[in-house]
């Protein structure tokens, strides 16, 4: 440890002294030279990460499929990236006394998922499992006492929309109706900006469809979205589709765009 912090008072003394170099000898200014020389940090720090160095005590590196990947596809075929993970944090032990093992495992698995996702990971009940020495039962039971809490866990399953149950959709119209926009309803489940906007987007182009009175067959080729995600859809509209309501339904109508069809041309 006291190694790691002279190390540390070295680099940042080498660092200060390229940035008196930088104007005297090359004639930067104040602002240019600070500008360069944390670019520069920056970039020594990012390899040093990527070599498995700078880890806080209690932190694993771990390999975990990236976002983005489509549900579906095999392991062996998916984008995987490696990401920094606190298995032990500086309140666990506290929690432990205070709340017992299940709240602690409970805490930890809240932590990484979210730690994985803003580094551009998603990690599966399998992953979980491992990470917290359990089988993937209990990864369950303690992903529904999260949500229970209100907290949002993106795992793979959850992100991707593998597996029954799914209910991240919902979560963002139900979001969406409160009187959230989509910037906020990101931040608060986690979720990419984009993906909440496709969501809202294809709830729309369904309730705008069910408003033109199309069944649900064509409302599926139309829009490309599966059956059951079409099904689900709908029987969201039915829950918002209440006069106190209207006011969002038509603002989702007209920002995003529905597809416009012709009934005479398409085959119902």
């Amino acid at each position: 440890m006291g190694g790691e912090r002279r190390a540390r008072h070295r680099f940042k003394e080498l660092l200060h002294s390229l940035e008196q170099e930088l104007r005297s000898e090359y004639g930067l200014s104040v602002i240019e030279s600070r500008a360069l020389v944390q670019r520069v940090a920056e970039f020594i720090e990012q390899v040093h990460l990527d070599e498995g160095e700078f880890r806080g005590p209690g932190q694993v590196r771990f390999v975990a499929v990236a976002d983005g990947q489509p549900a579906g596809r095999p392991l062996s075929q998916c984008v995987t990236v490696q990401v920094l993970l606190s298995v032990l944090g500086p309140t666990d032990a506290t929690l432990l006394v205070e709340q017992g093992s299940r709240a602690l495992r409970q805490a930890r698995l809240h932590r990484m998922v979210h730690e994985a996702r803003q580094q551009g990971g998603l990690l599966s009940y399998e992953d979980l499992g491992l990470l917290l020495a359990v089988d993937v039962s209990t990864v369950r039971r303690l992903v529904a006492s999260c949500r229970r809490a209100k907290l949002e866990v993106p795992t793979r399953g959850h992100v991707a929309d593998i597996g029954p149950g799914s209910t991240h959709k919902a979560r963002v119209i139900e979001l969406c109706f409160r009187g959230l926009q989509p910037a906020q309803i990101a931040a608060y489940t986690a979720h990419a900006l984009s993906s909440v906007e496709r969501y809202l987007g294809d709830f729309s182009r369904v309730a705008e469809l069910v408003a033109r009175d199309y069944p649900k067959p064509a409302i599926v080729r139309i829009t490309g979205l599966s059956p059951r995600t079409v099904r689900d859809y709908q029987a969201l509209l039915d829950r918002f589709s209440v006069p106190a309501h209207r006011p969002v339904l038509e603002m989702l109508r007209q920002r995003f765009h529905p597809i416009n069809v012709d009934p005479d041309k398409e085959d119902t």
